[in-house]
């Protein structure tokens, strides 16, 4: 299963220990896919702190996931929108060197690319979380910072895409 406070903790110490740099400013890594080595996180989440949800949903694309998954070195680090149904929805903990309240949501997105069918998208969401639950379809708005490998219920590997946002629309429940 998904460890979310894997990638959390990961994007704790990626801010502490780089928001001085003048990259974490910078354009985004675009040669390394891994978001959790890249340092993509960091230069979403301070373009998240100063970019209101509103702009950032109007100047989204929405793509859909089979599209990004075989573009991703030239859709990282551009505003995109991905529609999905949600699984998990888990508040993390408060923590200084990010303000605001942070949401992991992970969703389950088709794609006809991958061999099951699916493909994971982890939401790293600023904001209420309050009316979204387990089985909603939402569109979620962030900025792509790359993916990572994960291992399912069963032990095998996954690809996971990963957002950092501040915005989403409740389309619904899954039926």
């Amino acid at each position: 299963m998904f460890n979310c406070r894997k990638s959390y903790s990961l994007l704790i110490l990626a801010v502490v220990a780089f928001s001085s740099f003048a990259f974490a400013e910078g354009p985004f890594n675009t040669e390394d896919k891994n978001a959790l080595t890249n340092g993509n996180m960091v230069i979403a989440v301070l373009k998240v702190q100063t970019v209101s949800p509103e702009e950032l949903e109007k100047t989204a694309q929405s793509i859909p996931v089979s599209d990004l998954t075989k573009k991703i070195y030239t859709t990282i680090g551009k505003p995109v929108k991905i529609r999905g149904k949600v699984y998990k929805v888990e508040e993390l903990p408060p923590n200084d060197a990010i303000p605001g309240v942070w949401t992991d949501i992970l969703l389950l997105v088709n794609n006809k690319n991958a061999p099951l069918g699916a493909t994971t998208v982890e939401f790293m969401y600023k904001g209420d979380s309050s009316n979204i639950d387990s089985n909603d379809v939402v569109t979620c708005t962030g900025y792509l910072v790359g993916t990572y490998e994960n291992h399912n219920a069963f032990g095998g590997k996954i690809e996971a895409v990963m957002l950092v946002g501040n915005h989403f629309k409740k389309e619904g429940k899954s039926r």
